[in-house]
């Protein structure tokens, strides 16, 4: 039996014509962070959660769950990111999975050999 968590459908909350995207705020590690579109109601069977849903009709409820699965650990985020909080989301797991840069020191935007480009 898997211990993930277990996610009751909902409606896209859709806004009215010419009003403002729904959002759904929630904070992980002291950084408040925002979804947009829906904040999905979840369940905990067995996974914890790690950021909390602050503010609205989810205010309090499972934002971002983790359950242990095998030898790792899986990760569910009940809202949609943007993408700069899909990045903050994305270096909080490098973080937390302990992913470090090979060569240290590096400026946060480099250009490697052919001219790719990363960012943390």
């Amino acid at each position: 039996m898997s211990t993930a968590a277990t996610c009751s459908p909902t409606t896209p909350t859709r806004p009215p014509p010419g009003g403002p995207e729904p959002t759904a705020p929630f904070d992980l590690d002291g950084a408040r962070l925002t979804g947009h579109l829906l904040a999905e109601e979840i369940h905990l069977a067995g996974a914890s959660a790690v950021a909390q849903f602050s503010g609205g009709a989810a205010d309090g409820r499972p934002a971002l769950t983790q359950s242990a699965y095998g030898q790792g650990i899986g990760y569910y985020l009940a809202t949609v990111p943007d993408a700069a909080v899909a990045g903050r989301i994305t270096a909080w797991l490098a973080e937390a999975a302990g992913v470090r840069p090979v060569v240290s020191g590096l400026p946060p935007r480099s250009k490697w050999p052919g001219g790719a480009r990363c960012s943390p």
